[in-house]
């Protein structure tokens, strides 16, 4: 019985570590340009509008957490004439495409770098702006993370995330999560949070202060 129970265990230990490193992963960047940098993506994530929602000062350091394949860097680079937007994710691969991307297109203005599952890495960067798209809904300790944030970004910092508004059409339906969730362990972490007025097709923006 008790070789029968040991073995339950074990099986169950590697699924749920097979789920929790698969989960969620963005490692072929190949695959997901064809997805975020697909040129109809611009006509419902509207990029220009949300660089004008956050209010961009030339010289912002931004930092764009779970940047993917850097979709808004060459927004963020536009803007930012004399600041940094750092493209920040958690796959290598996309780091090196990004990296790519940079040079590629020549964003003076952007640098890329690999960061941890469970911290932000903002220390030492004097980031005042945190950027967050689609990202938000895929990081479990929210409320550790949120904490992290507040305390490794600049005096009176904001932060903007962008999410699917749960009931509207459009890609990626699932992991879709109501605004007040997405704020609740922001405000916890002391924040200052709120929905912004914005004209987003699938998705609401919120911005947070600190």
């Amino acid at each position: 019985m008790m070789l029968k129970i040991l073995i339950f265990v074990l099986l169950m230990s590697c699924s749920h570590n097979h789920h929790h490193n698969n989960h969620h992963r963005f490692k072929d960047a190949q695959y997901w340009t064809k997805k975020f940098d697909a040129p109809e993506r611009s006509s419902y994530q509207k990029p220009l509008e949300i660089i004008q929602l956050m209010e961009l000062k030339d010289t912002d350091r931004v930092a764009d957490i779970g940047a993917g394949t850097g979709y808004m860097l060459p927004y963020f680079n536009s803007a930012l004439k004399n600041g940094v937007i750092y493209g920040l994710d958690v796959e290598q691969e996309l780091i090196s495409f990004m990296n790519e991307r940079i040079q590629k297109d020549r964003l003076l203005r952007a640098k890329s770098e690999l960061i941890g599952f469970d911290d932000p890495a903002l220390t030492g960067k004097k980031i005042n702006k945190v950027f967050i798209l689609n990202t938000w809904h895929h990081i479990e300790k929210q409320g550790d993370y949120a904490k992290k944030i507040f305390t490794q970004i600049q005096k009176n910092g904001e932060i903007y995330l962008v999410e699917s508004e749960p009931g509207k059409g459009g890609p990626g339906p699932h992991h879709r999560i109501m605004a007040e969730a997405v704020m609740k362990p922001f405000r916890d972490a002391r924040f200052k949070c709120g929905v912004l007025n914005e004209k987003l097709a699938f998705h609401y923006m919120i911005k947070c202060l600190k």
